[in-house]
């Protein structure tokens, strides 16, 4: 079985050899095309435009489509521990085979997945087509990563991870299923789906209603155990704190004595790491003298931390009425930080969720494209919280009259209901997509009116310069398209794939 790094060396020859065969080729289909207008006579400026054209069609095609098209295609059998997944996309396949067994009655956009050892990239919901909080910064505003983050669920660069977290926020945001490529979850938790194959595919044994309507409102807390207890308490309306924090401060390798009195469910983070800067903190992580790996996508035995893919809350596991032992070795030359312990107190957790189910009933929910209709059965008037992000594009009728929503949670839905029943109606709709339509709509109108002039020769000659005008504009994007997306990448790559290819 191949190494990783004989692997790597072996695809960036190969990668060098595709990219620098595609650039003479490319080379010789510009001569072949141009020579071919020049017999033509076409004027400069239509040579110019038909050779961007055919730059933008042929380096989009050789660059994305066909490498992609390759790593999609290898099936399943081929996959061995020793690839990295996520750089080459060899998890969707993984991913495409699992959309096919999961049981998709269980399955809506408000009951989430996780992927809890990380071994698929963030986009894994869309090819398995489930739902979870896992995904590109892009599309999303800064205000959701911050939520995310607080809730104790990591980022990464341009992605919003899954991975993080405690029961109790998974339940929060609808996580009703979990998967894992390796490692077994607790039976206490998690029940194994055995009729999948992929992945070890678990659904959660505890969650919350879809709806639940608040004692009281909270803000978010950038402390991650302070956040979580606060939510605790509005959902519950009690004093009592779900999670337990321990603060140690670290200078240098420390030993942690952690007495759990108890059922209790061991986190921890370190608290000036709000944001992943790259910079490993500690090197390594004992409990109990035994190392506790630390995966890291398909570096499963990591120990360091933080790491690209797993950098905010890491689950310790279950302890009872016994002291913990726990050795941090930090990273050399590092800053002063504080240590964060969290102990989630199991049997509140179990009795706190109980009583939430027994009062606040959703028996019938129904979610389209861009609505949400639920039937639910509210102890007391109040807000309702919905696991849904707050947006001022969604409009909202309870028992067919209009309703304020408001942001609750720190970014969650909050929705006046009475006591009683109550019949809930939202409704999404962008506040661009009017604007959109219109400059859609005149933008053809325009194109078909200025090629119409065109045709008939009513090409007046104070519309020619217009025309010209339009011409250069469009040649010097495209050039400038093509050197920033394809050159310089391309000149990088050849830069770094040498060196590698010489050590």
């Amino acid at each position: 079985m191949v190494t990783i790094e004989l692997l790597l060396r072996e695809l960036y020859a190969r990668a060098l050899f595709l990219l620098l065969f595609a650039t003479v080729m490319l080379i010789l289909l510009w001569l072949l095309f141009y020579a071919f207008l020049c017999n033509q006579r076409t004027n400069i400026k239509t040579s110019l435009l038909c050779i961007a054209l055919c730059t933008e069609l042929y380096c989009t095609g050789f660059l994305w489509i066909a490498p992609e098209f390759e790593k999609i295609s290898t099936s399943v059998e081929q996959i061995t521990p020793d690839w990295n997944t996520v750089e080459l996309n060899r998890y969707i396949p993984i991913a495409s085979k699992l959309s096919t067994e999961i049981d998709r009655s269980r399955i809506s956009p408000l009951h989430r997945t996780r992927d809890i050892d990380n071994s698929f990239n963030s986009n894994y919901a869309a090819i398995t087509d489930t739902y979870s909080i896992a995904n590109f910064r892009g599309s999303i505003p800064n205000w959701v990563n911050k939520l995310y983050l607080c809730l104790g669920y990591g980022s990464e660069y341009v992605r919003v991870l899954d991975s993080g977290g405690t029961l109790f926020s998974d339940a929060l945001l609808g996580i009703h299923s979990a998967f894992t490529t390796g490692k077994s979850l607790s039976e206490e938790f998690y029940q194994e789906d055995n009729s999948i194959q992929s992945v070890r595919w678990y659904w959660s044994r505890y969650t919350l209603p879809t709806g639940i309507v608040l004692k009281e409102n909270t803000e978010i807390d950038e402390n991650i155990f302070d956040y979580q207890n606060h939510i605790f308490q509005a959902l519950t309306g009690k004093d009592e704190k779900l999670i337990q924090e321990l603060v140690y401060p670290l200078k240098s390798t420390c030993r942690i004595q952690v007495k759990v009195e108890g059922r209790k469910e061991l986190y921890f983070y370190i608290d000036n790491l709000y944001k992943f800067s790259g910079k490993k903190m500690i090197d390594s992580l004992s409990i109990n003298g035994k190392v506790y790996p630390i995966p890291n996508l398909t570096e499963e035995e990591n120990l360091e931390y933080p790491v690209e893919f797993n950098n905010r809350l890491l689950d310790l596991g279950t302890f009872e009425n016994e002291t913990v032992l726990l050795e941090v070795t930090p990273s050399r030359d590092n800053d002063p930080y504080n240590i964060r312990i969290g102990l989630l107190d199991i049997p509140m957790m179990k009795q706190a969720f109980d009583d939430i189910q027994k009062d606040n009933i959703v028996d019938h929910v129904e979610v389209g494209p861009s609505s949400v209709y639920l039937h639910q059965i509210s102890p007391s008037s109040g807000s309702l919280f919905l696991p849904v992000l707050y947006s001022n594009c969604w409009t909202c009728e309870v028992n067919g009259v209009p309703a304020d929503i408001r942001s609750v949670l720190g970014g969650f839905v909050g929705i006046p209901v009475d006591s009683g029943e109550n019949e809930i109606r939202m409704i999404y709709t962008p506040k661009t997509s009017t604007p959109g339509r219109i400059i859609v709509l005149l933008s053809i109108i325009g194109v078909i009116v200025f090629l119409y002039i065109e045709k008939t020769g009513q090409l007046g000659n104070g519309l020619k310069p217009l025309d010209c005008s339009l011409g250069v504009c469009y040649i010097s994007c495209s050039a400038i398209f093509v050197l920033l997306i394809y050159i310089v990448p391309l000149i990088t790559f050849i830069f770094n794939a040498s060196r590698k290819l010489m050590q």
